[in-house]
Order: structure tokens, then sequence, then C-alpha cells
């Protein structure tokens, strides 16, 4: 059972869920949770796929299908159709829960309710779909290459981590604002499950709503607008939205006095961008999981912050270095969808490079990301474009350089930004690298390198072999005589 079903019995009249229509107190959600436990017993349903955007309906499907030991698979609205497709081939789930009236239109259909906008689909059977026994959750990773795998958690390892969250922190009826999809695992668990833990009250806003066009924030006025309307106590940021966040406060947004706490996490955040928030009133932490783990594994927190970490390791897990690589003990994923091979690991190989002291977790960069010059030199590429990144004047930033004599950086700017002020970061930058890592060239994209694309991954990663192939003719340029010898610093690329 679900820990929120036993721990808060004493608070029943205080509010749990929210989003701009209702409020649900702690006794309503859980009358509202047992209608969904009653539905899914009556039509047999025993895996779920969800591809709703954020609402409460999510959360409280969500915990009923917990309740009945169903399996959820989460699809983010913003997956591409061939994405969509892969899941739910891979995963045989009886039936798609969505409101998208263009899903599967000539298949069996039950409504929930006759004024409910939500449709369940029932989905063709399908030969896939092996999973570890107490598989509840599958959650799809980004990954770097090809399709998502799916990776099985229990009730157990979900809740585990939000426990670990909740004691950590300690926030007594926080009250957070989700802005990440709750298909997100991170959003899922720290963001839902270790709030409520903690008495507090979740608020759930559609992401178009919060400025979002599928995976990008196309309107990032309205996410601060709901940022400064809810005044929530913690929120979960990526990167990029940090870097939103930290450029609205300098240029006069007011951050709500009520932010108690600003987790980050998903990429590399550089120690600077941090001190800057932390100056302007942003209280972010930086963290580190991976979903393999259930999602955190390491987390600064108000009373234990090293900057330039990602945070002392939590209470239900250990990591230990082997050969520089993180390797992580307790509360392991029950392995991938369909690859009994990785069922039930006792460690997770997690790929990163890093180092533990004191309990404290430090990243080096990904063990397969290491770029290695034609001079034998091995660089980590993370760390020239956290401080790229970091500089409020590029959006993305990817470092081109394996089997190479130099290193060339792939770059998207923000609007506005000239390549004067792009030569000007570089030439600083260069000062704080080794010679053999310094950036000799570099090409100014004129668009977003994308997931839908296939060169980033869903939560926003390079997905660098891909981006290399891709521009792979404009990159051979940069490493021609003939160009370096009539550009001898930089170029721009205009792709239309």
């Amino acid at each position: 059972m679900n820990p929120i079903f036993t721990s808060n019995r004493h608070m029943l009249d205080d509010i749990a869920l929210c989003d701009k229509n209702v409020m649900l107190t702690y006794q309503m959600m859980l009358e509202e949770v047992d209608k969904r436990v009653a539905f899914l017993k009556l039509h047999h349903i025993h895996c779920l796929a969800i591809a709703l955007d954020n609402c409460i309906e999510w959360i409280l499907f969500d915990l009923a299908a917990q309740q009945l030991q169903i399996t959820v698979v989460p699809i983010p609205t913003f997956f591409s159709d061939a994405q969509r497709e892969h899941v739910l081939s891979q995963s045989a789930c009886d039936y798609l829960l969505t409101t998208d009236a263009h899903f599967f239109a000539a298949i069996t259909q039950l409504k929930f309710s006759q004024n409910s906008e939500l449709v369940f689909y029932r989905i063709a059977s399908s030969s896939l779909g092996a999973r570890p026994k107490e598989t509840q959750k599958v959650t799809f990773t980004s990954g770097s290459t090809g399709m998502p795998k799916g990776v099985c958690l229990s009730i157990e390892n979900q809740w585990r981590v939000a426990q670990s969250l909740a004691n950590v922190l300690d926030i007594n009826k926080p009250r957070h604002l989700c802005l990440l999809p709750l298909s997100v695992l991170l959003e899922n668990i720290a963001g839902v499950y270790a709030p409520l833990l903690a008495g507090g009250t979740v608020t759930v806003i559609g992401l178009e709503t919060l400025g979002f066009t599928g995976s990008q924030l196309s309107q990032p006025e309205k996410l601060l607008q709901a940022v400064s309307d809810h005044q929530p106590d913690s929120l979960i940021l990526v990167p990029e939205l940090l870097m939103l966040l930290v450029r609205a406060a300098q240029s006069g947004w007011v951050v709500p006095q009520s932010l108690k706490f600003i987790a980050v996490g998903g990429a590399h955040v550089p120690e600077a961008l941090l001190h800057c928030a932390h100056q302007l009133g942003l209280p972010v932490y930086q963290g580190y999981g991976l979903s393999e783990c259930g999602s955190v594994v390491s987390l600064n927190t108000p009373g234990n912050d090293l900057l330039g970490s990602a945070g002392h390791i939590l209470p239900h897990c250990t990591v230990v270095e082997e050969e520089g690589e993180l390797v992580i003990q307790g509360n392991c994923q029950l392995g991938y969808q369909n690859d009994p091979a990785s069922w039930y690991p006792e460690v997770i190989k997690t790929g990163d490079l890093g180092k533990v002291v004191n309990g404290t977790l430090t990243l080096l960069g990904r063990k397969k990301n290491v770029i290695i010059s034609s001079f034998g030199r091995n660089i980590q590429p993370e760390w020239p474009e956290a401080l790229l990144l970091s500089s409020g004047l590029i959006k993305q930033a990817v470092i081109i350089g394996d089997s190479r004599p130099f290193c060339c950086v792939l770059l998207v700017t923000y609007p506005g930004v000239t390549p004067e002020q792009v030569d000007q970061l570089l030439s600083k930058i260069n000062l704080s690298l080794p010679d053999y890592a310094q950036l000799k060239q570099r090409l100014i994209l004129a668009h977003d390198m994308t997931a839908e694309q296939g060169l980033y991954t869903l939560n926003n990663r390079p997905k660098r072999r891909e981006i290399a192939h891709y521009y792979s003719e404009q990159i051979d340029a940069l490493y021609h005589p003939s160009y370096l010898s009539s550009n001898p610093q930089t170029c721009v690329e205009e792709l239309l």
C-alpha cells in the first residue's frame, strides 16, 4: 500500500492536490482514488499506459494503479508518434488512458464517466512486454542513442526514494508546483510522492498553460507568472529552466519569498550559475540520479550544500568508485523490459565518472563522452559546455574533437546575441582551459538541435554521435586547411 494512505490519516482535511479548477483534501483524494480502483478492477486492467497532460487525474490513476499492483507505463505527451508506438508495442498494455481523440479511434473505448474527457483505448495484444516480477512502473529513459528502454520499478523502488527525500528535506507540509511533466520520473517521485508523504500540497498545471509547446518552453513568461501566482515552497528544474529563472530575476522578475527549495538536475550545472542563483534569492540545490535507481541518488540541501558537487548521497543507497566510474548499490531497478539478462541487478554501473568524498558526490562527466584527440589527449566535453551554457549567451553547446587535432564547438545562441559576443566568450573560456581542450573553431547554428530531429534526448542531453553525423559536412569544413586559412577563428552556418 502507498505510504500516504497510512501516514497522513491525521490530516484528512488538509489540501493534497489542486489545479486551476479543483482542490482535493487528503480525505477527498483517498475517496477519488478508491473510485478509480473500482473502475480499473471492474475492467480487469493489468497494464495501463498514461498519456495525459499534467493534471490531477494523472496522479489519481497512478495511485489507484499502485493500490492494485497494476503496471503503469507513462508516455510523455511530447513523444513523437514513432516513440509512442515503440513504447506501446514494447509494453503489452491493456489500455491507454488519454484525452486525445486521435488515439486509436477504431478500437474499443471506455469512458471513466459521462462527464469526463478521459478515454481508455483498448490496445491490441502484443507478444512483448516481458517484465520482472513486482514491476509496477515502466519508465522509458530517453537514452543517448536509439529508441528508449523501459526501466522496470517496483512500488518499493519508488516510495523508498520519496521517503528519503521527505526525510532529508524535512519541510513540513510543503507546497510544490510541478513544472516538469508528471511522466518524467523525477517529477513523479520527488514532485508528487515526496510532498504528499510530508503532508504537503501538490499543484499541477497543464504544460501548455505553463508555456510549453511539446518539449520546448516557447512562452517563458507563462511559467514565470505561474510561479509568481502560486507562491510555491518547492520546484524541480532542469538546468535550462534554472537559467530562465536566473535571467528573469536579473531582468526584474521578483523571486517569490515563499521558495524554500529548488532542486535542479538532469545535467551538470556550473558552480558559477548556482552562486548567481543564490545571490538572486533562488534557493537552488543540485542533485544527481537516474531512472535505474528510482530517480534521485544524491542531493544538496540547505543544511548540507557544497557548490560544485551533486550533493550528499541519500540514505537508501550507496555509491562507490570503480576505475573512476560511479557504481550504485541499493534500490536498483528490477531490470529493463523485454531484456531478461538485465533483471534483478545487484549494482548499477552508471557510466558516469565521479568521486565520492565523505558521502558527497562530485560528477566528472560521462565515461562514453570522453573525447580523445588525435594527439591522444582525453577531454571531458561537459565542463567547457557548462561554462558556455552558464554565460547566459548560449542555449546549446556541443563540443567536437574526437580523433581530431583540436576541439570545435557547435552553438545555438539566445536571440540578440552577436557573433562578436560569442568570440569574446570563447576567448575568456579558453583562458581557463588547457591548450589541448581549447575551442579553436565554432559553428553557430540558426536553429535549435531538437529531440524531434533525433539530436537531443527528451531530458535535453545531446546525442553526440547523431549530432556529429548530422553536421558532418560542416564539421569537416572546420578542419579543412582551406577553411582554416580563410577563417582563422570562426564561422556562422545559417541552416534554413
